[in-house]
């Protein structure tokens, strides 16, 4: 009965492509790519929808299947996965953080962006759900998930956005930021990676929102095209001034994600000319001692006020 119910969770591939639009563009370099991060999402999904996962044998397999390039996609539909079975497994809600460190402590944003997935759909906009989880969950960091679902909204349900503000801030002020956050990273993958149609998609974007929102266009930037830094840094270049500081934090996020999980990270950034390296070797000191500075200085500190901070110090490095 367990099995079967395991199975129940599964997604269909295919059904999934198919609301994605911009799967369907005449880019195809863009589409294989985004192809790809969709198939090791979905495999890492499946990979923990069996009565009792092997950790070790789950790890080996998309470790083997996937590179580095691809692996923290296929880590973050591990995370959706991890939470699709609370539904069939309610006290396994009390142990996600420990499962997210038993897989490997390097794919930290990538866990709770996958949880939020599925959060969004089990939940909606309902946000009593979402408080019950993150209860369970580090509260420092806990509030990713609202990236997930953000991003989910952007990719899957195109709303308008009317309805898109309506839905947020039913998610507090926390979770309306790190939606819109999310929201951002969608609209990079929506536009095909071409920024000049996503500064056009934010123009239409409430004043307010925009800066979260340009922040997870610089995330996903950073993460998304880690083989191209060179490129993302010279994108700050073209973002308006008032929206720079905050693409700059998001870069910085991205990247740190990258250094997390990409061995010789130092090594291959320090392949690129001064002007890029440099960039990005002072982005990740701002990121980990704004982080350190929060918690020395305060009892409870918040996601969001790591993102704050760090965008005051890339103000003064873009």
């Amino acid at each position: 009965m367990q099995l079967l119910r395991m199975q129940w969770l599964h997604r269909n591939r295919a059904a999934m492509v198919r609301k994605i639009a911009v799967l369907n563009s005449s880019n195809q370099p863009f589409v294989q790519k985004f192809q790809t991060i969709l198939s090791a999402f979905l495999d890492g999904y499946h990979a923990v929808l069996q009565n009792d996962p092997n950790v070790s044998e789950i790890k080996q397999m998309l470790d083997q299947r996937y590179d580095t390039y691809y692996r923290g996609f296929a880590y973050e539909g591990l995370g959706m996965g991890l939470g699709a079975r609370t539904l069939f497994r309610p006290s396994e809600k009390a142990s996600l953080e420990a499962n997210f460190q038993a897989y490997s402590p390097n794919y930290l944003y990538q866990y709770y962006v996958g949880l939020g997935w599925w959060l969004s759909i089990r939940y909606g906009y309902r946000s009593s759900g979402y408080r019950r989880f993150l209860r369970m969950l580090d509260p420092f960091h806990g509030p990713i998930v609202y990236d997930g679902v953000g991003f989910r909204a952007g990719l899957l349900q195109r709303l308008s956005f009317a309805r898109l503000a309506r839905h947020f801030s039913r998610l507090g002020h926390v979770g309306e930021r790190v939606c819109y956050q999310g929201w951002g990273r969608s609209l990079w993958f929506q536009q095909q990676f071409q920024l000049d149609k996503v500064l056009y998609e934010l123009e239409r974007l409430p004043t307010p929102q925009r800066t979260d929102a340009i922040s997870g266009v610089g995330l996903a930037a950073a993460y998304s095209c880690f083989d191209d830094v060179p490129w993302v840094k010279g994108l700050s270049e073209l973002v308006p001034r008032e929206w720079r500081a905050a693409f700059g934090q998001g870069l910085s996020f991205g990247w740190q994600a990258r250094k997390l999980q990409t061995p010789h990270f130092d090594e291959y950034v320090s392949g690129f000319v001064p002007a890029v390296s440099e960039t990005v070797f002072v982005s990740q000191q701002a990121v980990e001692s704004v982080k350190r500075q929060l918690f020395v200085r305060q009892a409870n500190p918040r996601y969001v006020d790591w993102l704050d901070k760090v965008r005051q110090c890339m103000a003064e490095i873009l």
